[in-house]
């Protein structure tokens, strides 16, 4: 009973540790995409302006070809 009662507690102290683990890494996740945040919205932006200036010229040239422009 008592090597029972022994691996019980030695389960619970695991579990324990585990949870510790648990909100430190979540916690490190947080403050991660805290930062992360930020850089991800500008390179999104800066993609969606590269592409609409590409997308533009495009039109552009095509237009000069054709001597609309």
């Amino acid at each position: 009973m008592k090597e029972l009662h022994d691996k019980v507690e030695e389960i619970r102290e695991s579990q324990i540790r585990m949870e510790a683990d648990v909100k430190h890494h979540i916690k490190r996740t947080d403050i991660l995409q805290e930062k992360v945040t930020p850089v991800y919205i500008a390179y999104v932006g800066i993609k969606w302006f590269l592409g609409t200036v590409i997308a533009i010229s495009a039109i552009y040239s095509a237009l000069s070809r054709l001597g609309v422009i």
